[in-house]
């Protein structure tokens, strides 16, 4: 879907965050899935909300325990550890 996969390159990127924030939020206004909630986390962790990065990490994983490849899942933990120590410093 095209307003996540733009919103998940600009947070990537750390560019125009608040151009990302709005992309993301028509796509989950579309519909709310696990990536579109993973690339909010994404989002919020380029804009420094780490608190709210993390949390929405974890809900993406919840939200996509089902239906998302292992290898993907492990990439989101590591990302999620990551948060976790960023938040810390």
């Amino acid at each position: 879907e095209v307003y996540n996969q733009c919103a998940a390159y600009l947070a990537e990127e750390q560019m125009h965050v608040d151009k990302a924030k709005e992309w993301v939020a028509q796509s989950r206004a579309i519909k709310k899935h696990w990536r579109n909630t993973w690339t909010k986390a994404q989002v919020m962790r380029a804009d420094g909300a780490m608190e709210k990065a993390i949390s929405l990490t974890k809900k993406a994983l919840e939200m996509g325990k089902d239906d998302m490849s292992g290898g993907y899942k492990d990439y989101m933990k590591d990302e999620l550890e990551k948060m976790k120590q960023e938040a810390q410093a």
